[in-house]
């Protein structure tokens, strides 16, 4: 009987470092490296629906839907960037968590700053539209570069931490 309790305890030994998650956030587990990516891509995708749901209101809507949709941008964005501060790197591996707050954190920074002052000159009435056409001009120039550098970082760092991870 000793005999059999001491496989017992040996197979529960071996085996409950198998169970435990590779990664959480919060309560959700991650036990794969493609449930990891997924959900980080789930996180960016959802930043990325309420950008376009922003432009579309320029394009067609409300000045008012058009403050909604700006809220709401703010408001996913920021609920992204808490999970994204939850998240935790992924056996040891932190790169996909650490680019994806960089670009979460710009996005962030950007939609309280940036996107706010394009608001504002689009809805002053003040300020005469070739000006504030140039003013818009710049800021979404400077915004476009950065994002597209943190995008590229974003998107390398995927590609790493599948290779890295491909076993998983």
């Amino acid at each position: 009987m000793q005999f059999r309790s001491s496989i017992v305890l040996l197979l529960f030994l071996f085996t409950a470092p198998a169970c435990r998650p590779k990664a959480t956030c919060g309560d959700i587990q991650f036990n794969s490296a493609e449930s990891y990516v997924e959900f980080v891509e789930l996180q960016k995708s959802r930043i990325d629906s309420a950008m376009r749901k922003l432009d579309q209101a320029f394009e067609k809507g409300s000045d008012q839907n058009i403050k909604i949709r700006y809220n709401q941008l703010v408001s996913t964005c920021d609920s992204v960037l808490l999970q994204t501060r939850d998240l935790s790197p992924f056996v040891q591996d932190s790169i996909l968590k650490n680019s994806s707050w960089k670009l979460f954190s710009f996005y962030n920074e950007i939609f309280h700053n940036e996107y706010r002052e394009l608001l504002e000159i689009y809805f002053a009435e003040s300020i005469p539209d070739y000006i504030a056409r140039q003013h818009a001009q710049s800021i979404m120039k400077q915004v476009s570069h950065d994002e597209d550098s943190l995008r590229m970082i974003f998107q390398e760092s995927v590609k790493t931490f599948v290779h890295r991870n491909a076993a998983d």
